[in-house]
């Protein structure tokens, strides 16, 4: 009979810190595959360990490219709401309109991992 009081065996998600910082300097997945691999490892160890640790590297890139995020979506909205606001007035509507690709700019800009 088993312990019913015993903690169940659960696949845990280890953080490498030495994948992350790969990861968040080099941004892409392979890259650092391919750099576990030329230190002895095997490939799919090599891809399981970085697909587990993709989810704090990016969160990390998340908190540097909040500047960017934040500036962007501010420029998106008052891109989206000064030509409203100039259609109104009467002036020139599609100059108004230039902070909207200034803000998707932005976020196009912002780091992301990619496989």
């Amino acid at each position: 009979m088993e312990d019913p009081y015993a903690t169940p065996i659960t696949r845990v998600v280890t953080e490498n810190e030495k994948v992350i910082e790969l990861l968040v300097r080099f941004k892409h997945q392979m890259k650092v595959v391919n750099m576990l691999r030329q230190d002895g490892m095997d490939f799919s160890e090599a891809q399981s360990i970085v697909t587990q640790n993709v989810k704090p590297a990016q969160a990390i890139l998340n908190k540097k490219n909040r500047f960017w995020q934040i500036a962007a979506w501010i420029l998106i909205f008052s891109g989206t709401v000064l030509p409203i606001i100039t259609y109104v007035n009467g002036h020139l509507t599609f100059v108004s309109a230039a902070p909207l690709f200034g803000g998707l700019y932005c976020l196009r800009m912002c780091d992301k991992i990619k496989f």
